[in-house]
């Protein structure tokens, strides 16, 4: 080598390593649906996109809401049925992973950050890029033209959001949630309130100062125990709210962009669009083209379960 000194090379670890797909889905659940009891050996990722559903696990009935992902382990038994409020839309990824690292995140049930929801929505695109997804048997079928580095592009993201995910729900990870945090949501109540609070102020504006005064709750207070429990600040959730209710209206009214972006309060259509893509990873328009396309009620036939 240059100047006669040899370079020890350092191997990078890999700490979880995602090696085969089984099912990729992404579509709506009819109201009134049950899944049967279901046992897989591999993992299963469920991430309800929209709405809500009922989770059968581990002898109790868990409520996956929207933001929120699952994660089954290999062997769990588990059913999922539809809360009856709402036809869900609902991710769902199954893929084999033998690495100890991930273990923690077995039959757990996470409120996804910002940031995580960007990598799922990542996974989404590079999936419907690299696969023909609406087979009716259900499994995954490479497509014709595939962009290049595809398939890789959705392990790697994959991985790096299970890494994530680990380093937040690991023991050594967590850090104690301030005790002012602690104190407010002994009952749990008071931030559920709050969450109702702002879903029904969607067609307009909220600010923390109100939501305090509302609830009387000091504002540091209030940012803590929310965060504590959700992962989220007040604000940074209220967008999300709002971007959520938006995808909703393009999958379910006949309504123009400029009409939704009205609807939620936005001060324009060019910064509604430009928040929509900051939190989906693509325009309002591009979205409205895409759950037609991919995502609609055509694909309700299709089975939750591996064939």
């Amino acid at each position: 080598m240059q100047n006669g000194k040899q370079r020890k090379r350092l191997r990078l670890q890999t700490e979880i390593d995602v090696t085969d797909l089984y099912t990729f889905y992404y579509f709506e659940l009819p109201k009134q649906y049950m899944s049967e009891i279901e046992q897989y050996e591999f993992w299963v990722m469920s991430y309800m996109d929209n709405g809500e559903m009922r989770i059968g696990l581990e002898g109790e009935e868990r409520l996956l809401r929207q933001g929120e992902l699952t994660l089954f382990k290999p062997g769990t038994p588990h059913q999922v049925k539809s809360s009856n409020h709402s036809a869900p839309n609902v991710m769902i990824v199954s893929f084999e992973c033998h690495s100890p690292g991930i273990a923690c995140l077995g039959n757990q049930s996470l409120a996804l950050t910002d940031s995580e929801k960007r990598l799922l929505s990542i996974i989404l695109q590079e999936a419907n890029r690299a696969f023909e997804l609406k087979t009716q048997d259900g499994e995954i079928v490479r497509s014709l033209n595939p962009p290049f580095g595809g398939e890789q592009m959705i392990k790697n993201v994959l991985e790096l959001l299970l890494v994530q995910l680990v380093r937040r729900t690991a023991p050594q990870s967590r850090a104690a949630a301030p005790s002012s945090a602690v104190k407010s949501t002994k009952d749990n109540g008071t931030i559920a309130e709050i969450m109702q609070f702002m879903k029904k102020r969607l067609s307009g504006q909220v600010t923390t100062e109100e939501i305090g005064r509302t609830f009387g709750i000091g504002k540091a207070q209030l940012y803590a125990a929310f965060k504590a429990q959700t992962g989220y600040g007040i604000m940074e959730y209220f967008k999300l709210l709002k971007i959520e209710e938006a995808k909703r209206l393009i999958r379910e009214e006949n309504r123009t962009i400029t009409e939704i972006a009205a609807i939620l309060d936005f001060n324009n259509v060019q910064y509604f669009s430009k928040q929509f893509k900051q939190l989906t990873g693509m325009k309002p328009t591009e979205y409205a083209r895409t759950v037609p396309a991919q995502f609609g009620r055509g694909n309700l036939e299709l089975p939750l379960r591996s064939t």
